[in-house]
């Protein structure tokens, strides 16, 4: 899930116009490393903890205690005065609308 909703936002937006928030599942089950990043924004190509990119994928160093069954998740959003609704199309308004819903 988390690649598809890099992708769309990525489509949608544009890399260097996006924001990367990490979201945990928000139960005793999160690891420890994990629950410190909970709503951390990043730029969208920054790392994690300087080892991940999104959660559950093994780049940069992470090892399987980082990624294993992680069910923590990337939310994005534009950067800050990238979207005017008044240049937007309907599409990609229901798009960004999708987006920003689920950022919070």
């Amino acid at each position: 899930a988390n690649i598809g909703t890099q992708q769309s936002a990525k489509d949608t937006f544009g890399k260097n116009e996006l924001i990367k928030k990490w979201k945990t599942s928000s139960d005793e089950r999160v690891r420890n490393s994990h629950v410190i990043l909970n709503n951390i924004e990043k730029d969208y190509d920054d790392l994690f903890q300087g080892i991940m990119l999104v959660p559950g994928y093994r780049l940069n160093g992470a090892t399987a205690k980082d990624v294993a069954n992680c069910r923590c998740r990337i939310v994005y959003k534009p950067k800050p005065g990238i979207v005017e609704a008044e240049k937007l199309t309907p599409q990609t308004a229901r798009q960004v609308q999708g987006i920003l819903t689920d950022f919070t």
